[in-house]
């Protein structure tokens, strides 16, 4: 369960601080008729996320034996390669992401860009988890899997809107070149490392 738990609450934060950035910038730029947009791109994403979670459980209980063990290698080989990438990615990423993100949104002001964006951050997220808890399925119950998975999403929405509402005056007020550490900051010291 605790496995789980860290998993999800790690991805669950990341995700948290991506629409959190969003959420900042329009709040910044004084745009909130993009807000229902940032929101429903969230949702759809979490909703996508758990209908891909009930698939890959649906298609692995498809296996047995030999094809079951197979299955779950290919499943870690893929997850050990996703978190290898991921950990390379915001080790060069991070300190850049909040700017990225608000130049981004910045540049395209329109409905359907928030909604994407939104969209594709949380998905990937989400897909991360997926993986993650997939691997892991044979080493815990799959009720201690769904608690814990559950539990740290809890926490980590929690945790997001605490962060979001303690630091957006921050972010709003900043100067841009204090934005972009204060997002870094974020987006560095928040990551959980399993």
């Amino acid at each position: 369960m605790f496995t789980s738990f860290v998993l999800s609450l790690r991805e669950g934060i990341e995700a948290s601080l991506i629409i959190g950035i969003l959420y900042s910038t329009l709040q910044k730029l004084e745009r909130p008729d993009l807000k229902s947009q940032l929101w429903s791109g969230t949702i759809l994403a979490l909703i996508g996320s758990g209908i891909l979670a009930g698939l890959l459980n649906q298609f692995q209980m498809e296996f047995d034996g030999k094809n079951e063990m197979v299955f779950e290698g290919i499943t870690l080989l893929v997850t050990a390669g996703l978190l290898a990438w991921v950990l390379l990615w915001m080790s060069t990423h991070a300190s850049t992401m909040g700017q990225n993100l608000k130049a981004q949104v910045a540049n395209s002001l329109n409905g359907r860009a928030m909604f994407a964006t939104a969209f594709f951050a949380v998905i990937r997220e989400g897909l991360e988890l997926v993986l993650f808890l997939a691997a892991i399925k044979s080493t815990q119950q799959p009720v201690q899997t769904a608690t814990g998975a559950f539990l740290g999403l809890l926490f980590a929405a929690i945790l997001g809107w605490l962060i979001i509402n303690s630091t957006i005056k921050a972010l709003i007020i900043a100067p841009a070149s204090n934005q972009r550490v204060i997002a870094g900051f974020a987006v560095k010291e928040l990551r959980i490392e399993v």
